[in-house]
């Protein structure tokens, strides 16, 4: 996510009302953009007029760089829909990924939907639900290759998203050999407690920074730590298949060293 001018260039082209906020889809240059309209400029997600894997936001890059600690994933959990670029660009990778999409506001689904083709499709189920309480209660099947947290609302991280707890249930969910990856924004409301837990919880965790962004990318394993040989080898390998820099994203990983009891 980032901030976007409110310019000439940025007319709103739908105002969606929902029950619990109201979003607003908006053109900038040639990007089709989403922010709620109360959010002080955050932009939720962009993808291009005309390629529809190109989404325009500096976090994604990093995202499916460290989702390439997964071998071979065959189920993935985003949590945070926005425009549906997550779910896109994985099943770019993994044409055979399914994928589950958990968003609490049903007025970014149906503008994700109408206005950015993101729709509930074989091999990729949207859920309407509270993140908190769809890790606490998941349907049943078998556990998740790849959980990616990608959830804020206009202005902060959930608070539940930020506890111990919650990072806990997350891993519970992992498959032995699963990754799971956490886009903080550094700025925003809770994002120093949820690294925390990421740091004390996850097996070899590791950050990719966004260049010129408050984001910061975490990830590592349920009980393994990931293998940075082997995601360098898939970031070579699946080059071509987004236009992403996964092989420079690869290369920024660090490890986390001072970790939080």
């Amino acid at each position: 996510m980032a901030r976007t001018p409110h310019g000439p260039d940025s007319a709103v082209e739908a105002r969606i009302v929902g029950p619990r906020s109201t979003v607003e889809v908006y053109r900038e240059g040639d990007y089709r953009c989403l922010r709620f309209a109360d959010g002080g400029g955050l932009v939720q997600g962009r993808m291009h007029l005309r390629d529809p894997l190109d989404f325009g936001s500096a976090y994604l890059g990093p995202m499916c760089a460290a989702a390439l600690a997964a071998a071979a994933p065959a189920h993935a959990l985003c949590l945070g829909l926005g425009v549906g670029a997550m779910p896109r660009l994985l099943r770019a990778l993994w044409p055979a990924l399914a994928v589950d999409v958990v968003e609490i506001d049903p007025a970014v689904i149906t503008a994700a939907a109408r206005h950015f083709g993101c729709v509930a499709a074989p091999g990729l189920r949207i859920v309407e639900a509270d993140a908190a309480a769809f890790v606490c209660r998941p349907p049943p099947g078998p556990p998740y290759d790849v959980i990616l947290l990608d959830c804020y609302d206009g202005r902060r991280l959930p608070p539940a998203l930020t506890e111990a707890l919650f990072v806990r249930r997350l891993l519970d969910l992992l498959a032995p050999a699963g990754v799971l990856v956490a886009n903080v924004v550094r700025s925003r409301a809770g994002a120093a407690d949820l690294e925390g837990h990421l740091a004390a919880r996850l097996c070899g965790a590791r950050v990719i920074p966004v260049p010129r962004r408050s984001n910061r990318v975490w990830f590592g394993g349920r009980s393994r730590m990931p293998d940075a040989r082997a995601m360098a080898g898939r970031a070579v390998a699946f080059a071509e298949r987004l236009p992403l820099d996964l092989i420079a994203h690869v290369e920024r990983a660090r490890a986390v060293h001072a970790q939080r009891p």
